[in-house]
């Protein structure tokens, strides 16, 4: 991964400031690895429910950090995970 990736998906999230996470991740994964990756992404802290789905994707799960800018360490750890093809990752923004 380059640093110029890490960099684009780091600075939106530390101009936002110090607020709660929370964000939802897409997970595509290599053709019979989503038993695999649903399981060890069950043992990441940050993720707080998580569902096999069809479509395009074959996981989502909803992860929760303690500040915003943790979202894209979170993101990194289930990228990481071998099994893994790509994720798309929406961070929820609270309007009030």
């Amino acid at each position: 991964m380059s640093a110029r990736y890490i960099l684009k998906l780091y600075i939106p999230y530390l101009l936002i400031g110090n607020m709660k996470g929370m964000g939802y991740v897409l997970v595509k994964c290599k053709k019979d690895g989503v038993e695999k990756v649903y399981k060890e992404m069950e043992k990441l802290e940050e993720v707080r429910d998580i569902y096999a789905i069809s479509g395009e994707y074959d996981i989502i799960a909803k992860i929760k950090v303690a500040d915003i800018s943790k979202i894209p360490n979170a993101v990194l750890k289930i990228r990481f995970i071998d099994g893994v093809v790509s994720t798309k990752t929406f961070t929820v923004v609270n309007l009030e």
